[in-house]
């Protein structure tokens, strides 16, 4: 079936920290002796990094391009959707590193490197994040931002001169300085394009990305999902914090009371549930339960949920249906478990047939 032309030149548009990932085999035992918090991502300053790095007895495992929403665009470049990306790395080695794998991705970059300045913080340089997996699988993250850090909403504004069918924002950016500036310059922008241009509203889509970030700005975040929100990514420990419920993680009551919240909301949303598959609720609160792909070692979580997010963000895009979306992304997720990293190795156009 041929794909019909509606005005659109990306499938999708994301928006996120780019950052360069050093993936490292680790215990509970570090985890805790760090004060970091397992499972979750906690923000560090140029010398805590330093710190930890020092503190890790072996090497990393890998280091390559990395970011949440940048994991999400490059798997859907991969799969041969248009896509561009929109964040900010430093003109140094791990700044063209992480471009240079987006381009191979053939994702367009959509703002340029910042350039060297006489200063040397580690402020200016490329956002890294160390990946630290336990043994169990489980990830959990040290982020220095650096320079992704420093994107401001007018530079947002100036680079949403192209249309999308879907707008990908990732949660974490509202952790930083601009957060919740950034999300409505994003959709202000992004909206004011599309209807001036082409008369079409587009989708926003929005990826609530770590417990702790959504805990932090619970009541900015549904605010913000009220009002601009067509298409919601959350795990159970995300949920949780955005409507601030009580009860234990993976227990039936929860996820009761998240299906109940999240159809409130009016969006589509995509519930993730780990190895026990994910929930999609359509706006008439309608839903579906797709079951888990099968796995035969689970070895590396991390970009599990970016996998799955690209899944049915294709999906959608290409004019599919949710469930058969869901059913994409859970392959997806499912297969990036088994090996170290959250990109992908070798050819993924297979995943489509």
């Amino acid at each position: 079936m041929t794909e019909k032309y509606d005005g659109q030149k990306y499938d999708v548009l994301g928006i996120g920290h780019a950052l360069v990932d050093a993936i490292y085999s680790t215990t509970d035992q570090f985890i805790s002796a760090q004060n970091l918090v397992k499972g979750q991502m906690v923000l560090c300053d140029g010398m805590r990094m330093q710190g930890l790095r020092e503190n890790l007895t072996s090497p990393p495992q890998a280091i390559i391009a990395g970011g949440s929403c940048s994991n999400t665009i490059a798997l859907l470049g991969r799969l041969g959707a248009k896509c561009a990306f929109l964040g900010k790395v430093a003109d140094d080695m791990q700044g063209r590193k992480f471009v240079e794998s987006m381009l191979k991705c053939k994702v367009e970059c959509r703002l340029e490197m910042q350039k060297k300045t006489q200063s040397k913080s580690s402020e200016n340089a490329t956002g890294q994040c160390l990946v630290l997996i336990t043994q169990d699988a489980q990830r959990s993250f040290a982020t220095h931002l650096g320079i992704a850090a420093s994107l401001q909403p007018q530079e947002v504004e100036q680079s949403m001169s192209a249309q999308a069918k879907y707008l990908y924002l990732e949660g974490y950016l509202f952790g930083g300085e601009h957060g919740g500036l950034l999300f409505e310059a994003a959709a202000q922008a992004y909206k004011k394009n599309q209807q001036e241009k082409i008369n079409s509203k587009g989708k926003i889509a929005l990826s609530l990305s770590d417990p702790f970030c959504v805990q932090q700005n619970h009541k900015n975040f549904r605010k913000f999902i009220e009002q601009h929100v067509d298409l919601l990514f959350a795990n159970e420990a995300e949920g949780k914090a955005l409507f601030q419920l009580e009860g234990e993680l993976l227990s039936d009551k929860l996820r009761a009371n998240l299906e109940f919240k999240f159809a409130q909301l009016g969006c589509q949303t995509c519930i993730t549930l780990g190895a026990d598959g994910a929930l999609l609720l359509e706006k008439n609160a309608k839903t579906a339960f797709v079951p888990p792909q099968k796995t035969q070692n689970c070895i590396d979580t991390s970009g599990a949920g970016d996998a799955f997010a690209a899944g049915i963000l294709f999906g959608l895009a290409k004019g599919w249906g949710f469930v058969k979306a869901g059913y994409l992304a859970n392959k997806l997720g499912g297969a990036i478990v088994e090996q170290v990293g959250p990109r992908l190795l070798g050819d993924v156009k297979h995943f489509l047939n």
